[in-house]
């Protein structure tokens, strides 16, 4: 029978460490690697096209190689394929005198730095990165050197690891990975993964929670910073506390892009504000370098295999949110964190599709206001779960929350979308004593097409994409409306129109009536619901212009409409529950929420 341990959240405080051989305490040492990446054009040069450059580089990561054997650190070299095709041409002649007669990968092995494939796989995957290392003479390790964990259902999906993996540009070639590191999200806008530890992730749903059976293990990398080493001395002064637990296995990894070595002064002082530190702590038995494979190694031999997983405090809710200990698929329920939740109930069946929605209901007793959340995605892609933190933290709050799947265009046009939406409010409505709703309190909230679909639901006419019983309203009481676009024609000449043309079906030479009838700011008037409207200063996107017309047409209107325009937050910042930026918007959510539904009579 399998066994699943949940996932070891250290929330221990006052735990008394106690000797290891040589006077050290545990939970020391702390095992500490520095991690490297390089990136395939255009985030990093095309070596292969610049010949200079790549020397360069190459000649600065020789010296920086050699400067972390002489402290004896752990060293994973994380190449995309590009850096290694132009190894494979240049490396000749007069170019390998610096490193003995070898190509830089193998002089790099024979140093006993790790040779780990990394890819974005826009056009070479991991198993063809893996075969550029063996053509340079060196296995590569069986590290899959980052890769997306959030949302759980990416393009990407990480669990494609479990078997091997065949290359795409060299068909032949396969190779195994056996060991994660770098849990992060596109672009790096979402919830990196920031724990410390070792365990084996059940599953792309439950990546926190340990299955001793998985045949992948996962390295944590903590704070994954640079100059702060990883926050490798904020993690030793909570060891020295006694707020780790003395029996887990602490990691991290200072990250180093390669890109900086040919900064100047950065060697220097890296070795400075870095490695010399460590070295003192090495020196006092608090620190171990290593690889990230013989991390893998220690864990299995002398950790007996026993998880860790440690999440800093700022980030530990997050990440419980996005994570419950239980699964909950297929309708089945789940109570997680004072949160009753059932996933993937279908609410409608068109076209052949079923749509399903995530419930997250509190624990606590009454009749509660839902929210219906609504996933972006350019109307072309997205999912509900995207939304799952937003409905943990909403039903804890004391709101019901339902996030949604809706029909996608290219294959479904408008207002395809919109009748969705209106079926899962009615569907709300109908269900409203079996789960103890309010019906008179129901509120919209969506990001991005999902803020401009919640918007339109507000708006519009319920004539316009109605759908189901018409003796059951569809209407909501309250909208939110993060960074969508609010008047479509707008997006003429944008680098948004393509998505728009895909999403009405036409475009707007073609149609210019069907765009102003999608456009939520055509049907504002007096009996709309209240509004908040968040947008990022900074979206390049979705211009937060579209938020402040919109919010004057509704006062204009004599509706009420709260604007908050976020400093410094860009497109889709709502997510990264870990920023400021993200923290102001959600408290913003939450207080006008509580005020619209507590304090202002509810329009029907």
């Amino acid at each position: 029978m399998r066994s699943f341990i949940p996932v070891l959240l250290i929330l221990v405080f006052g735990i008394l460490p106690f000797e290891l051989a040589g006077g050290t305490t545990k939970p020391f040492p702390i095992y500490v690697t520095v991690v490297m990446h390089n990136e395939d054009p255009p985030t990093n040069p095309d070596f292969t096209e610049d010949k200079e450059t790549y020397l360069r580089w190459r000649d600065a990561l020789v010296e920086f190689a050699r400067l972390l054997h002489r402290y004896e650190a752990g060293f994973d070299w994380q190449s995309e394929w590009c850096f290694l095709a132009a190894a494979a041409m240049y490396d000749v002649g007069e170019v390998v005198a610096n490193t003995g007669g070898k190509n830089v990968v193998r002089y790099l092995r024979d140093l006993g730095v790790s040779i780990d494939p990394h890819s974005h796989e826009r056009s070479y995957n991991y198993a063809d990165v893996a075969e550029l290392i063996r053509r340079l003479g060196v296995e590569p390790s069986q590290v899959v050197g980052g890769f997306l964990w959030w949302p759980p259902d990416n393009p990407q999906g990480w669990e494609k690891f479990r078997e091997p993996v065949q290359g795409r540009m060299f068909p032949g070639a396969t190779w195994t990975g056996r060991i994660l590191w770098g849990a992060g999200t596109a672009g790096h806008k979402g919830p990196d993964l920031l724990a410390s530890g070792v365990w084996r992730p059940r599953d792309r749903y439950r990546f926190i929670t340990h299955d001793p059976e998985s045949p992948l293990l996962y390295v944590g990398s903590w704070r994954r910073t640079t100059m702060q080493a990883g926050g490798l001395f904020e993690l030793v002064e909570l060891a020295q506390k006694g707020e780790l637990d003395p029996e887990g296995m602490y990691t991290v990894s200072i990250f180093v892009p390669q890109g900086l070595l040919v900064k100047d002064d950065f060697v220097e002082r890296f070795a400075e504000e870095v490695l010399r530190p460590v070295a003192e702590l090495a020196e006092e038995g608090l620190v171990r370098w290593a690889t990230l494979p013989e991390i893998a190694e220690i864990w299995t031999n002398e950790y007996g295999s026993r998880p860790t997983i440690y999440i800093p405090a700022e980030q530990r809710e997050l990440i419980e949110s996005l994570f419950p200990e239980e699964p909950t698929q297929d309708g089945s329920e789940s109570r997680t964190g004072g949160v009753q939740e059932f996933r993937d109930v279908v609410y409608r069946t068109v076209d052949g599709v079923s749509l399903t929605l995530d419930i997250y209901l509190p624990r606590t007793s009454g009749s509660h206001p839902a929210v219906l959340l609504v996933h972006g995605g350019g109307w072309h892609g997205g999912d509900k779960r995207s939304f799952a933190a937003y409905g943990r933290i909403l039903a804890r709050e004391g709101f019901a929350a339902f996030s949604v799947n809706y029909r996608l265009a290219p294959q479904f046009h408008y207002p395809a979308a919109l009748e969705d939406l209106r079926c899962a409010v009615k569907w709300i409505r109908e269900h409203a004593a079996d789960l103890r709703i309010d019906p008179s309190r129901i509120a919209a909230l969506g990001s991005s097409a999902g803020g401009h679909l919640v918007a339109l639901l507000g708006t519009a006419p319920e004539g316009i994409g109605d759908c189901g019983d018409p003796t059951i309203s569809s209407r909501v009481q309250a909208v939110i409306a993060l960074f969508g676009p609010m008047d479509l024609l707008d997006a003429v000449g944008s680098t948004g129109e393509e998505a728009v043309e895909g999403f009405l079906g036409a475009s707007a030479a073609e149609a210019p009536e069907l765009w102003r009838e999608a456009s939520p700011i055509t049907w504002v008037s007096p009996d709309d619901p209240s509004f908040l409207l968040i947008h990022g200063r900074d979206d390049q996107l979705v211009p937060f212009s579209q938020s402040v017309e919109m919010a004057d047409a509704l006062r204009q209107a004599g509706v009420e409409a709260v604007l908050l325009i976020v400093p410094g937050a860009g497109h889709g910042f709502h997510n990264r529950l870990d920023t400021p930026q993200a923290r102001q918007a959600l408290e913003a959510i939450l207080n006008f929420l509580a005020q619209t539904f507590s304090s202002t009579p509810p329009r029907h």
